[in-house]
């Protein structure tokens, strides 16, 4: 990448990644003498044009944050005290797939893995541009791993795209077998009607009836399909009991409670405070982290959780400034306090309350409590402040690099 004389086996890049061997792409295997393996670094020189180095950081953050099972892992990046820009990348484990070599009964779960790789990159704003059978890595676990993302320029994207969903057609009908199969079908489909995005073949994909998914984990977000699935006499029942119960119980609210004296009339004890969760990360795109997962932080069990992303440093990798959950309520509240359960420990959290949820940091005003975690159960007051939303923002990991939240209790004041 860089024919800058101070580039050369044995040097220590960041002092900690020591230079190795070249690499035919221009990178350099190196040794991570902090954590004793060896991964792969990419160089920019000092005297490299300020615009380069800007994309050169750009892009690496952008990989960092996918941080996902199929996609090869960006674990640091920065500037060395000469002005040298640094990527550090995982070593991969699998060699280039081989599509004469792959069995029918592990077709469909390597199409499922690399269709959702490049969705979820064009998802994070990435593209690659040239895929291909070399591009894609597979381990003796069967785990894909991509390599060669890149983050296109604004006015590229769109068509880094487009050659990616042609490549990725090429690249699936050569992986399905030569008999007819329902991978062959969508493949030969998707070559007649082109698909519109990289999402919509990873939802054919996920569709096809379970032929192979025995050695591969099932894929971290469930396809969206769009299909409704009937419903079972059983569950038609319980829907209709609930639907019931709520109109009934409706009906008495209406007749029994009487009207609420004003919008911020609170009184009344202090009460827990039902809210909804959602993840926010407004450094990263999309904005969210885990979102999935989010509902277990206010589910009422602390059995389940939400946890963040496994990042290489407490500080998010260098990558961003924080992370955390939205709680929204119904609503204007008189929010008192918040209790976290979480079996992390040595996090620092701040938490912010307002109106309503803010896409920014910065919409949610100033924090209103802060405190290092360190036991199982920390509460924070939120000093009677009347609003809609509560954030939980992460700014430090602690030592574990990455926390996770079982329980998440607003507790305040309802209006009368």
């Amino acid at each position: 990448m860089t024919n800058d004389a101070t580039i050369v086996s044995g040097r220590r890049v960041a002092e900690r990644y020591r230079l190795a061997d070249p690499r035919p792409d221009g990178t350099w295997t190196a040794v991570d003498e902090t954590l004793r393996r060896t991964v792969v670094v990419h160089l920019l020189p000092s005297d490299a044009d300020p615009a380069a180095k800007e994309h050169f950081t750009a892009e690496a953050r952008s990989l960092a944050r996918l941080n996902h099972r199929n996609i090869l892992c960006t674990y640091d990046t920065g500037v060395d005290g000469d002005g040298t820009s640094y990527r550090v990348d995982e070593l991969a484990a699998g060699g280039a797939l081989d599509l004469d070599a792959v069995g029918d009964d592990h077709r469909v779960s390597l199409a499922l893995q690399i269709t959702q790789a490049v969705a979820d990159a064009h998802d994070a704003g990435l593209a690659h541009g040239a895929l291909g059978s070399s591009s894609v890595l597979v381990d003796d676990t069967g785990r894909v791993q991509l390599r060669g993302l890149r983050l296109p320029a604004a006015d590229e994207f769109d068509a880094a795209k487009q050659a990616d969903i042609a490549a990725l057609t090429d690249l699936i009908i050569g992986l399905a077998p030569a008999h007819a199969s329902p991978l062959r079908d969508a493949a030969v489909q998707w070559r007649s009607h082109q698909p519109d995005s990289a999402r919509t073949m990873f939802e054919d994909v996920a569709a096809i009836p379970d032929e192979v998914h025995a050695t591969i984990p099932p894929p971290s977000r469930a396809p969206a399909t769009g299909v409704p699935q009937p419903r079972s006499r059983r569950g038609q029942f319980v829907f209709t009991t609930v639907i019931v119960g709520l109109v009934i119980a409706a009906i008495v609210i209406a007749v029994v409670v009487p009207s609420r004296k004003s919008a911020n009339d609170f009184q009344g004890a202090l009460v827990p405070i039902h809210v909804t969760a959602k993840s926010f990360d407004p450094e990263a795109k999309p904005p969210t982290e885990n979102d999935a997962l989010a509902h277990f932080a206010v589910d009422g069990s602390t059995a389940t959780l939400w946890k963040t992303e496994l990042y290489h440093s407490a500080s998010f990798g260098n990558l961003k400034s924080g992370v955390g959950l939205v709680l929204t309520a119904e609503g204007t509240n008189e929010f008192d306090t918040i209790t976290l359960t979480s079996p992390s420990r040595g996090w620092t959290v701040e938490v912010y309350a307002a109106a309503q949820p803010s896409s920014t940091l910065g919409g949610w005003g100033r924090a209103r409590a802060s405190r290092k975690v360190e036991t199982s159960s920390t509460t924070l007051s939120l000093n009677g402040t009347p609003g809609g939303a509560v954030l939980v923002w992460i700014t430090d990991l602690g030592p574990a690099r990455q926390v996770r939240i079982s329980e998440a209790t607003v507790r305040g004041r309802v209006p009368k």
